[in-house]
């Protein structure tokens, strides 16, 4: 399955690419919507594989047209993405399957800038004001021209944003992109997060949609400000889903290890049980005797 797989995903990147070389009756390219579903569905994180496996099977059949790896074709995949993607990155791509390769060479072009700003704890976000209350204070939004889709400045009480195109397929693919951060890489810089919880705290209605599409930040193509809020709020809720999901999953990993180094064996149980009985009775007896001094105090004063 996995070799099928590899070899069908070779064969739709070089297909994608080289339009020469594609059948007139081709199924996959003969319309649009089938390409998009198509790229939705290797973007789902449930259907990627490890990569190398691709990798293999690429140089096994490596193909004489200039293509020296397998990346100069999921480039081309990548430039007619919604993502706006200049250049390949310099820094290396260690994304462990198609959907983190897309992520890596995504995020490395704000690389080092987000390595020179202080890192805190994902999971601790500040909010924000909606769109509209900024500039109700006199801030205003302004599309950024810069590489970078997460690069997001504030200069002489404006916001520069980059723009962000919204279709059929972005929801699935941030969703995607944002399970990617939390559940594989292990890496605190979750750049995508960041930016949706930013945008999502930005857009609180379709007014804020509005708005920031006039200014050129939304390229909407979903058909109305409401559709836009709509992808916004959804993705903005996803994201405190995965970050409770984990604050549970850390809950029962402590509570499993409590288990197993204290309650293990009857005696540990009984120890454990023991200890925490004599600080109940301890701190009882701790609150009569507090009690019981305040009853003291009071009782001169009442026969006064």
């Amino acid at each position: 399955m996995l070799i099928l797989d590899g070899c069908f995903i070779i064969e739709f990147l070089y297909m994608f690419q080289y339009k020469d070389r594609r059948d007139e009756d081709d199924p996959i390219f003969q319309y649009g919507y089938i390409q998009s579903q198509l790229f939705h569905d290797l973007m789902l994180f449930e259907n990627q594989i490890p990569f190398f496996i691709v990798d293999r099977l690429f140089n096994m059949i490596k193909i004489n047209n200039g293509d020296n790896d397998i990346y100069s074709l999921i480039w081309s995949l990548l430039q007619n993405s919604i993502f706006r993607v200049e250049d390949l990155p310099e820094v290396p791509i260690l994304g462990h399957h198609l959907l983190g390769i897309v992520h890596d060479i995504q995020c490395s072009s704000f690389a080092t800038i987000f390595s020179q700003m202080a890192t805190g704890n994902p999971d601790n976000m500040v909010n924000i004001n909606s769109a509209v209350e900024p500039k109700e204070a006199g801030i205003s939004f302004k599309k950024s021209e810069g590489d970078s889709f997460f690069h997001i400045e504030f200069k002489n009480k404006t916001m520069i944003i980059p723009e962000w195109e919204f279709s059929d397929s972005t929801e699935s693919l941030f969703r995607n992109l944002i399970a990617y951060e939390y559940y594989l890489t292990g890496s605190p810089r979750k750049l995508v997060t960041y930016y949706v919880f930013f945008m999502h705290c930005l857009v609180n209605s379709p007014e804020d949609a509005k708005l920031l599409r006039l200014s050129g930040i939304i390229s909407n193509f979903l058909g109305s400000d409401e559709m836009v809020y709509h992808v916004i709020n959804q993705l903005g809720k996803n994201i405190f889903n995965i970050v409770n999901h984990r604050c549970l999953r850390l809950w029962n990993i402590r509570m499993a290890t409590l288990r197993r180094q204290y309650l293990n064996s009857p005696w540990a149980l009984i120890s454990v049980f023991a200890a925490t009985f004599l600080l109940v009775l301890a701190i009882i007896q701790a609150t009569f005797a507090i009690l019981s001094y305040f009853m003291k105090l009071e009782v001169p004063a009442n026969d006064a």
